[in-house]
């Protein structure tokens, strides 16, 4: 509905502050508090309990407060315009934020004469607004301005660049003296989340609500509601952990190390240490892959496949509203994505007993095995997520051999490489004369956008391609596969464009595949 500019004169700053502040909370933020609760169980906005691991849609709000200070010149065109401070304290998507408010049909100037087309604030009389008589008039001038003056908002975050550029509205709510307040929305929405299989409309929402109080000229004092609705990918135990994702990561260290069912640390990935040497923010994000212990041999040995997405991982990492998770694949997932055999349903259920314990260490929370408690047949249908290429003419040795030369040569950190077959001979076990093995590696330029733009991806990431035989003998078929990018991408919800990645990925996987005598 629109509203009337108030002019100099009228109730206080304040006043109107108060009421804005309420009416914007409860009109933008109640989706998101909702999808909170329902995703909690309880009242949204509390942390250091677990997600429901049944819920579609987590929901996090977090009252937020700062200043933003003006740039030394506007754009022109750009009623205001500056950058958030990089402070620890603030979501990790508001930091360094560069906002931009533009007129949607005038363009804003400052000086008392108006005309000089001085943007930088300031100037005698107020800031002016140029009409299309060609007069300049306070811009909040009853005489031109019947009804409130509306700005579109977009917002560049460093730490979620891959998500695009966030969106929103501002309108004037008052102007006594100098001063002005403004109601303030912007953010970003994945409309695959809003609406779609049985999803919530506020599901797929990362942003901010709030007020403004300032001017173009001084800077604005920013106060309001941050909110985040994402849709938890089908299979992912996500818990909200009570403690830091340092701290996480230490105590997950230190419970595979002390835990007596003889798991061991297979690798570990700082994800937002990787993206750092190249430039890029991500929030903190780690990753942590385990095994040695039989029940995660029982699945490769079972199906060779299976060995491209183990061993199993644990990740302790940042919402983009800066609210630390743990979150792990449940181990069930490998029985619907590559048809394991129902002899190996104990040895899954055992891993999942594992998985809980070592979340529990890493969240500072309980947390119980929940078996499959999804919706299998959702995850059945994107299938294993494995691309596959198989080759007679050449023996699993050399294709192995072959990968990690073209790894070494590549512009790419290999975090691990897991030798599967070795480790089932190591720990006295028989491989069956088959070889199983996976490289873990990533290049940090094509791998941050994806967690920029769905945090929740870094379970799956670094990328893995794995080389294996499914029967034993030196005439058996060699297999390469890799888990898709597209698949990853899928599964998380983004949108960001993975064909660079998968380039690289068939490069590598035709690499290990060439014949023999090539």
């Amino acid at each position: 509905m629109a509203r009337r500019v108030v002019a100099c004169g009228t109730p206080t700053l304040a006043t109107a502050v108060a009421v804005a502040v309420a009416a914007v909370a409860a009109a933008a933020v109640g989706a998101a508090a909702a999808a909170a609760a329902s995703a909690t169980g309880t009242a949204a906005g509390g942390y250091g309990r677990p997600a429901a691991a049944s819920s579609s849609c987590v929901g996090d709000i977090k009252a937020v407060t700062f200043r933003l200070a003006p740039p030394a010149r506007t754009p022109s065109g750009v009623y205001a315009a500056g950058v958030v401070p990089d402070d620890p304290g603030l979501p990790p998507f508001l930091r360094g934020a560069a906002l931009n408010l533009t007129a949607l049909r005038r363009h804003w100037y400052s000086g008392g004469g108006g005309g000089g087309g001085d943007d930088t604030g300031g100037g005698g009389g107020g800031w002016t607004a140029r009409t299309t008589d060609g007069h300049y008039h306070h811009w909040w001038s009853r005489r031109r301005h019947r009804h409130r003056p509306s700005f579109k908002v977009r917002a560049a975050a460093p730490y979620v660049a891959g998500a695009g550029v966030g969106r929103g509205r501002a309108h004037l709510v008052a102007a006594p003296g100098e001063q002005t307040l403004l109601a303030l929305r912007f953010g970003w929405a994945d409309p695959a989340a809003q609406g779609g299989g049985g999803l919530a409309p506020s599901c797929g929402r990362l942003g901010f609500a709030g007020t403004a109080v300032g001017s173009p000229a001084t800077g604005w004092d920013v106060s309001g509601t941050a909110f985040h609705a994402f849709r938890r990918p089908t299979g992912l135990r996500l818990v909200r952990s009570s403690q830091s994702v340092a701290a996480g990561v230490e105590a997950l260290e230190k419970a595979i190390a002390s835990g007596g069912d003889g798991v061991r640390q297979i690798g570990r990935v700082d994800h937002d240490v990787a993206a750092a040497k190249v430039d890029l923010r991500l929030a903190p994000s780690v990753v942590v892959a385990f095994g040695g212990v039989p029940p995660v041999a029982a699945t490769f040995l079972a199906v060779a496949a299976a060995g491209v997405s183990v061993p199993p991982e644990v990740a302790v990492a940042d919402s983009p509203l800066g609210v630390p998770y743990v979150m792990y694949n449940a181990a069930s997932t490998l029985k619907v994505r590559f048809d394991l055999p129902a002899s190996v349903d104990a040895a899954l259920t055992s891993l999942e007993a594992i998985q809980a314990r070592l979340a529990s260490a890493a969240a500072g929370v309980t947390v119980a095995p929940t078996g499959a408690d999804y919706d299998a047949a959702a995850l059945d249908a994107g299938g294993s997520g494995l691309s596959t290429q198989t080759s007679n003419s050449t023996t699993a040795d050399a294709a192995w051999a072959r990968l990690t030369a073209a790894l070494d040569a590549a512009p790419v950190t290999v975090a691990y490489l897991a030798q599967h077959d070795l480790s089932v001979v190591a720990a006295g076990g028989d491989p069956g004369g088959k070889f199983n093995r996976a490289a873990v590696f990533g290049n940090p330029k094509l791998g941050t956008p994806i967690m920029q733009s769905a945090f929740t991806a870094g379970i799956d990431l670094p990328v893995k391609l794995g080389v294996y035989t499914e029967v034993r003998g030196k005439d058996a078929e060699v297999s390469v596969a890799y888990v898709q990018p597209e698949w990853v991408a899928n599964r998380h919800g983004t949108g960001v464009d993975v064909s660079a990645l998968t380039t690289a990925l068939d490069n590598f996987s035709n690499a290990a595949i060439a014949p023999a005598d090539k």
